[in-house]
């Protein structure tokens, strides 16, 4: 598919024998703004193109890449994640080539009807160049306040497209939302057009008075995986959706009755609570403020969460264990033929200073709501 203009820039959707010019083009900006991020691999770049992992559109003049914009695909759920925005920094015009290559690109994912949710993050992405989604239909649903990411400031957003319809006929909202996530529900609910839900009383959580057992750490990242990939086939795991990441740490019990699965990021300092395989009793609460302390002790800064928004107890005690909320995703997980919202929490371990409450927009309203959340939790 092409699309271009006598005098303008070439759009197309790139083919494997593109990577290593895609990949030379990202090693452009890793020079500058993102250091934390490995370059990109020609090879495995071909390969995820050819296996319909990832699609890139590209903004080209002559026979130079000028632009180029990627989403990576999870058939399964129907899901899709902006993946990189990459543009030559000779380029004075950046925003037109990334805006154009987008636009490709969205229209690529409507023609071939492959997926009902898109989202970025400014794990990958800047802020200015996140915001570039906004002008294609996604909408702001969250901020990741104090994560090291693509952009330099401490605000990261999350924004999210969704194709017809799926919010009007596939959203599952037969559940009423937890106190603690309704401000941020009633955000994104005016964002999407989403109806109104029924608050949850806080719900009792079960008796908490048994000792937690010492938890312990093993860094076998090929062993975890496929631990975690076993489980889940099985469905062992309680706790078993985060998308497009593989967990690469453990931590069990001694006897192996809890066990669960991480993502750990050293470069960023970030890390992401995957899943969980627990046979015996445990304190929830407990649990998750254990591996607070371990993933500090491991060098992680931030943490965070994802939990179904219709589990209520869940969310109490995530909240009990010191994380807020921040984000609301409806429609995230595929579940037959409906879909799930989502709540992200996250959870900073070391002091990061004041996050101004205005933040730039669209994303202050999202900041306000997690620095209450944040100071009620604390």
């Amino acid at each position: 598919m092409h699309k271009t203009s006598r005098s303008g820039p070439l759009y197309r959707i790139a083919s494997p024998e593109d990577a290593p010019a895609i990949a030379r083009l990202d090693r452009t900006e890793l020079d500058d703004a993102h250091k934390t991020r490995r370059p990109l691999d020609p090879g495995r770049l071909s390969e995820e193109m050819r296996d319909n992992r990832r699609v890139w559109a590209l903004s080209q003049r002559g026979g130079e890449i000028l632009a180029a914009v990627s989403i990576t695909l999870e058939a399964e759920n129907r899901l899709g994640k902006i993946h990189r925005m990459l543009a030559a920094p000779f380029q004075d015009n950046r925003h037109e080539l990334l805006n154009g290559a987008l636009a490709l690109l969205m229209q690529e994912l409507r023609r071939r009807d492959s997926v009902d949710v898109v989202y970025c993050t400014t794990r990958t992405v800047t802020l200015e160049q996140q915001e570039l989604t906004l002008e294609h239909g996604f909408k702001v649903l969250g901020v990741f306040p104090s994560a090291v990411s693509a952009d330099p400031s401490k605000l990261n957003g999350l924004s999210v497209w969704y194709a017809p319809d799926v919010l009007s006929r596939k959203r599952y909202s037969g559940f009423a939302i937890h106190p603690a996530v309704e401000p941020f529900y009633a955000l994104a609910r005016r964002a999407c057009g989403l109806g109104e839900l029924p608050k949850a009383s806080i719900p009792r959580l079960p008796d908490l008075s048994m000792d937690l057992p010492a938890i312990e750490r093993i860094e076998a990242p090929l062993f975890v995986a496929e631990k975690f990939r076993g489980l889940r086939e099985r469905r062992k795991l309680s706790v078993n959706f985060y998308p497009f990441q593989t967990p690469n740490v453990l931590f069990t019990s001694p006897d192996q009755g809890i066990e669960v699965f991480a993502a750990f990021f050293p470069a960023t300092r970030f890390a992401a609570i995957l899943g969980e395989h627990i046979t015996v009793s445990v304190n929830p609460i407990a649990l998750y403020r254990a591996l607070s302390d371990r993933l500090h002790e491991y060098g992680v800064a931030y943490i965070e969460i994802i939990n179904d928004a219709s589990d209520a107890s869940s969310i109490e005690a995530i909240l009990r264990a010191g994380y807020a909320p921040c984000g609301y995703f409806p429609c995230l997980r595929s579940d037959g033929e409906t879909r799930r919202d989502y709540v992200v929490f996250a959870r900073s371990l070391e002091r990061t200073g004041d996050l101004h409450p205005a933040g730039p927009k669209p994303y202050a309203r999202y900041l306000q709501e997690f620095c209450a959340a944040r100071s009620s939790v604390s």
